[in-house]
């Protein structure tokens, strides 16, 4: 690999972590029934988003390397907001704010942060 490539990757491993910082301490500062909630619903959010994106880049033939989720992420994450969306505050969290601090990092990997964030936040519970 080269010293260039080496670089530019080190940039965007950087970039994901400092937003993954960011999310985690706006996340830290809602109630904890309110964090989880935020969470997922960022995090179902942002793996829309970046299946639409995909979709476009299949179709355009894009070959930049990307993230990809498993089933067993999609099957959790699927759980994580059957869950927690019948709770009320799942309309009005912060959702979108999350989503924001996300929002300058590739599609993919804004979807793998925000999957990875929940996750942590739901580290203690049981989904499914």
């Amino acid at each position: 690999m080269s010293r260039r490539r080496l670089g530019s990757n080190l940039k965007a491993v950087l970039a994901e972590w400092e937003a993954e910082d960011r999310v985690v301490d706006q996340l830290a500062h809602l109630p904890r029934q309110l964090e989880t909630i935020t969470a997922i619903k960022a995090a179902v959010g942002l793996a829309a988003d970046w299946e639409r994106e995909k979709s476009e880049m299949l179709r355009r033939g894009a070959s930049r390397p990307v993230y990809l989720s498993t089933a067993e992420e999609r099957s959790w994450l699927h759980s994580a907001a059957t869950k927690y969306g019948e709770d009320p505050n799942w309309q009005s969290c912060p959702a979108a704010e999350i989503k924001q601090e996300l929002s300058g990092l590739p599609a993919d990997a804004a979807a793998y942060v925000a999957y990875r964030i929940a996750l942590w936040v739901c580290r203690h519970e049981r989904i499914a």
